[in-house]
């Protein structure tokens, strides 16, 4: 129903009625690049947030997305914005977007979440299963690499810099090249987690 911004006392409510530039109420993620701008991704586009104003971009403005949903949006460590719909990966550099990466042999339905590591790889979140993007090439991690088959929700990077994957069925880390439980999930109020953060 639009997005939110609270200043400590009130809150103001921008909805794609009020505020030009603002393509849909449905606001699926954000990000903040180190410029203060605001990255909106919305199910009918992306929007930036910038000195004061609201900008639409879609795909004809590179943005890969036929359906205009955007699923995720996130700061990678070099400042670089990254986009995410299930039709593809779009970056924004040096003030333009950037269609470099090739997912057309991967089926994206389902696809909930990216996130860029310190090592600058690629991770998604795609059904039960994830992807790493790195030196050019995809490696899928499923069950074989020890994922259970429920919904992967999201991939982080702990303090240590190890890949953190939040599933229905608890959190597991990667060690090598495979994920194992943590041992801890045992004392969760309940296994099926949906999201994670690293505090300072």
């Amino acid at each position: 129903q639009g997005l939110a911004r609270f200043d400590g006392l009130t809150f103001t409510i921008f909805t794609s009625h009020n505020t030009p530039g603002l393509p849909n109420n449905q606001i699926t993620s954000l990000a903040e690049t180190p410029d203060g701008s605001l990255w909106i991704g919305t199910s009918s586009g992306l929007a930036r947030y910038q000195n004061g104003r609201f900008t639409a971009y879609g795909q004809a403005d590179g943005v890969k997305s036929k359906s205009g949903t955007i699923n995720t949006v996130c700061v990678a460590p070099d400042g670089s914005l990254w986009i995410g719909s299930q039709d593809g990966i779009t970056r924004w550099v040096d003030g333009k977007f950037v269609n470099d990466i090739d997912t057309s042999a991967y089926s994206m339905i389902g696809f909930r979440s990216l996130f860029v590591d310190r090592q600058k790889a690629m991770w998604l979140a795609v059904g039960s299963e994830a992807l790493r993007y790195q030196d050019g090439k995809f490696t899928r991690f499923g069950p074989v690499q020890g994922l259970p088959a429920q919904r992967l929700e999201m991939l982080r990077e702990d303090a240590q810099g190890r890949i953190i994957a939040v599933t229905q069925n608890g959190l597991l880390r990667l060690e090598g090249e495979r994920f194992v439980p943590f041992e801890q999930n045992g004392a969760l109020s309940s296994p099926r987690a949906s999201t994670t953060l690293v505090d300072r």
